[in-house]
């Protein structure tokens, strides 16, 4: 069922951004001034650059690949049908008298339709899908382009400015509350939905690929003692110095969140097997020699990895399990220690 409606969102999305496309390259026509050519010319390309970010989610949904990132998918997919809707009846309205003024306030409606929040929060999710591509930095240089053109190339009006300036702060806001959605409050990092939400797609790619994954779940030694001796701010003190710190010892293209209290996961879309114990205890000493400056602490380290098999749901879900077990027996063993069971074939 919700695969069957995210397909439809995505759809009534291509939808939309296909009739921006369509209309600006009609708007070029309507004047002979090269600067207004140009601009309406450029919008028409940047969005067909967003239908690409579109066709690209598409396909993972197709594939079924795409995390449910959305409260109530069935709520948006009417909000989206009716927005298509609008469009059709103020398209047909300004057919009537196709000007550049009546050209402008049917883009501004646009627009606007094009900050309805899924938008923002499938262009802040596709980032980690697209590498070298950040969909929503590209939909926010477009909207500055259009805003600053718009008050420009026309005569000033106060009241086209504020328009502006309303689509812009509605699209930070919207952006923002995606990241909300799925950060965590105190760290910064990747909440456990989050996490669950970006690498999904990615651990797809990687069973494409046949890449060697990994996880490392870890876990603070006596949190408890931090939060009875010196209180609570020095334990949430203690979890953002961790966070940083394990931020910073992996890639960029690696997966780091809080996975609950103070229990942490970080997964590694690709690496050799004979390196992850090593990536693994380096995080370790990291975090042991940078916090003892400050509130000294350790962790457990659990790690597992393998190839993840046909079914990638599933196989991950082994695969935390692996790393999960793996955490205990680091505890168990004295704490303060990476566990790897080097023998087990994993996923292959």
């Amino acid at each position: 069922m919700t695969d069957r409606i995210t397909k439809k969102i995505i759809a009534e999305c291509t939808r939309i951004e296909l009739e921006a496309a369509q209309l600006y390259d009609s708007f070029v026509s309507l004047t002979e001034d090269r600067k207004i050519r140009k601009f309406w010319g450029g919008m028409a390309d940047e969005e067909r650059e967003h239908i690409s970010f579109w066709e690209s989610l598409a396909e993972l949904a197709k594939n079924r690949k795409l995390p449910d990132i959305l409260d109530n998918p069935e709520e948006t997919l009417e909000e989206l049908e009716d927005i298509n809707k609008k469009v059709e009846i103020f398209k047909k309205r300004y057919m009537l008298e196709p000007n550049l003024e009546n050209a402008e306030l049917l883009a501004f409606r646009i627009e606007f339709y094009l900050l309805h929040p899924v938008f923002a929060s499938f262009f802040y999710y596709m980032k980690p899908i697209l590498p070298g591509v950040d969909p929503a930095s590209s939909y926010e240089r477009h909207l500055a382009r259009f805003v600053d053109s718009i008050a420009t190339l026309g005569a000033p009006n106060s009241e086209i400015e504020l328009l502006g300036e309303t689509l812009q702060r509605m699209w930070k806001r919207n952006l923002e509350l995606a990241r909300q959605n799925s950060t965590d409050f105190l760290t910064g990092i990747y909440n456990r939905r989050g996490f669950f939400a970006a690498v999904k797609p990615l651990s797809h790619l990687s069973q494409r690929n046949s890449h060697n994954v990994g996880i490392m779940i870890a876990d603070v030694d006596d949190f408890k003692k931090v939060n009875d001796s010196q209180g609570h701010e020095a334990g949430d003190t203690v979890l953002k110095n961790i966070a940083e710190i394990m931020r910073s010892s992996v890639r960029s293209s690696d997966l780091v969140a809080r996975f609950g209290g103070e229990e942490f996961i970080i997964f590694l879309s690709t690496v050799d097997r004979s390196s992850v114990w090593e990536l693994a205890e380096n995080v370790r000493k990291n975090i042991e020699s940078g916090t003892s400056g400050s509130i000294p602490v350790t962790v457990s380290i659990g790690v597992a990895d393998g190839r993840l098999p046909r079914d990638v749901d599933q196989g991950f879900d082994k695969l935390i399990q692996r790393a999960d077990k793996e955490l205990y027996r680091a505890k168990a063993e004295g704490k303060n220690r990476v566990a790897y069971d080097r023998d087990s074939s994993g996923q292959r």
